[in-house]
């Protein structure tokens, strides 16, 4: 019978697998689309993307959000005694994404470089608002939980400089916090927000733990004050950590 430490990690992995299969799903139906509006006027070849990409979000962010729930739900019942308590899915919010896309596609009729532009920035948002149902799901969970849950953001092998600050933070209490509690996922992110009901739960499994990314964090925010800085903000040590260190951190 698995243990509690590897039932969790398997729930991880899983819930990672997930959120992958739904980002392919909905950036591949948007490619089809993307290819198919080629042959339209321009004026119905936006209309279509605006209304195709925020169906595509909808769909698979519910489907994201869902997973989440379970995955939440399966995560307390190792930690907490049950209580009746149920997660509750979270997806994309369909009219600011309708919005977004309508946005982001303003530019499409201007030359072949701004579709192709467009073309990145959309294809990135859509997989970003589709992941983003993972982390909104377990941060809301977190702060409607009793049981006063903590969550981590467990990023993968090699992240950008941002996650790994995320994950410098360990176990935190759900905040609303601008930079670090709520904080969304970028393009191209393949974090989860993991929760735990105890801080000496590791939800990191082989991975690297909190301390190892707190190093290139101190490493950073010592150079820039050693150069002088004042004020140093997120961006800032993000920034110098990518200059440190190019071959780990994404730009």
């Amino acid at each position: 019978m698995a243990s509690a430490a590897q039932r969790r990690q398997w729930l991880i992995n899983n819930m990672r697998r997930a959120v992958a299969a739904c980002e392919k799903r909905g950036v591949d139906d948007f490619l089809q689309a993307w290819d198919g509006a080629a042959l339209l006027d321009e004026d119905t070849a936006t209309g279509l993307l605006k209304d195709v990409a925020s169906s595509i979000v909808a769909r698979e962010s519910e489907a994201v959000g869902l997973a989440a729930a379970e995955f939440y739900d399966e995560l307390r019942a190792l930690e907490v005694e049950a209580d009746g308590f149920m997660a509750e899915p979270v997806s994309a919010d369909f009219g600011r994404v309708q919005e977004a896309a309508e946005n982001l596609l303003t530019r499409y009729a201007e030359s072949e470089e701004a579709r192709r532009l467009v073309f990145n920035a959309l294809k990135n948002a859509i997989s970003g608002w589709i992941a983003n149902a993972e982390r909104e799901t377990i941060a809301e969970n977190a702060k409607r939980d009793k049981k006063k849950a903590l969550y981590a953001f467990v990023p993968s092998s090699s992240p950008c400089a941002f996650c790994a600050v995320m994950a410098s933070r360990g176990l935190m209490a759900n905040r609303k916090d601008k930079e670090y509690g709520r904080a969304r996922m970028h393009d191209n992110c393949s974090c989860l927000a993991v929760p735990a009901w105890h801080a000496s739960v590791n939800v990191w499994g082989k991975g690297k733990r909190p301390e190892y990314w707190e190093e290139f964090y101190y490493q950073a925010e010592g150079k820039l004050r050693e150069n002088g800085a004042t004020n140093i903000n997120i961006r800032d040590v993000c920034a110098e950590m990518r200059r440190q260190n190019p071959a780990k951190f994404k730009s």
